[in-house]
C-alpha cells in the first residue's frame, strides 16, 4: 500500500496548477490531486488501487497530508473519457463498450471485499424492491404512469435478495477512461 507523505510547500503548487502537477523529470507520469477527499475515501482508493481486482482498472493513488489539508493523489492517465467516445460509436460498438464498462465495474466490485476488509460495514443481503420502494413512491408522487412504476417494481424482482458489496458510487461516462490498457474507472 502506498505510504502517506507530507509535501512541504505543495499547497501553493496545488493552488497554482489547478490540481495537476508535473514532476521535473518529464519521463515521470504527472500526478492529479483532488482536494475534496476524505480520509476514508482515500484509504478505500489506496487499498483498491493496490489490490489484484483494482490494479488493472484504477489509477494508482495515495493520500497526502499538506498542513491541515488532505489530498488524494493519483497517476495522471492518458486516454479518452467515455463521454467523448459515445457519440462516435455505432449502436453495436456503443453496446459493446457499455457492456465492457459494466463488466469492469462489476469485476472491481466483486474483488473489492477482500481489499477493503475492515472498512466495509456488515450489511447482509439486500432486497432491490425494498431499497427502491421510496424512489418508486417518489416517481408515483410526481405523476409517473402506474403501469411504468409497476414495470420498474417487477424489474426489481420482489422477494429476490442480492449480496451487498461495494459499488462505484459515481459511475458515469466522465468517470470512465479508455486507455491503452483498457477501461479505467476514475473517482
Amino acid at each position: 500500500m502506498p505510504r502517506r507523505v507530507t509535501l512541504p510547500g505543495a499547497d501553493e503548487l496545488f493552488r497554482s496548477t489547478g490540481g495537476v502537477t508535473r514532476p521535473a523529470d518529464e519521463d515521470e507520469a504527472p500526478v492529479y490531486a483532488s482536494g475534496s477527499s476524505t480520509s476514508t475515501s482515500t484509504e478505500v482508493l489506496e487499498r483498491l488501487s493496490c489490490s489484484p481486482a483494482g490494479r488493472a482498472v484504477l489509477p494508482a493513488a495515495c493520500g497526502v497530508h499538506i498542513g491541515r489539508s488532505r489530498l488524494q493523489l493519483s497517476v495522471y492517465l492518458e486516454g479518452t473519457p467515455l463521454n467523448l467516445l459515445l457519440g462516435r460509436l455505432s449502436d453495436a460498438a456503443w453496446e459493446v463498450a457499455l457492456g465492457e464498462v459494466i463488466q469492469t465495474a462489476d469485476s472491481l466490485s466483486r474483488g473489492a471485499g477482500d481489499a477493503l476488509g475492515s472498512l466495509l460495514a456488515e450489511s447482509g443481503d439486500l432486497s432491490l424492491a425494498a431499497e427502491g420502494a421510496a424512489a418508486l413512491a417518489t416517481l408515483a408522487g410526481m405523476g409517473m404512469e402506474t403501469d411504468v412504476i409497476a414495470a420498474f417494481g417487477r424489474a426489481l424482482d420482489p422477494g429476490r435478495l442480492i449480496p451487498s458489496r461495494p459499488q462505484h458510487g459515481d459511475l458515469w461516462a466522465s468517470n470512465v477512461l479508455r486507455t491503452g490498457r483498457g477501461w479505467v474507472l476514475l473517482d
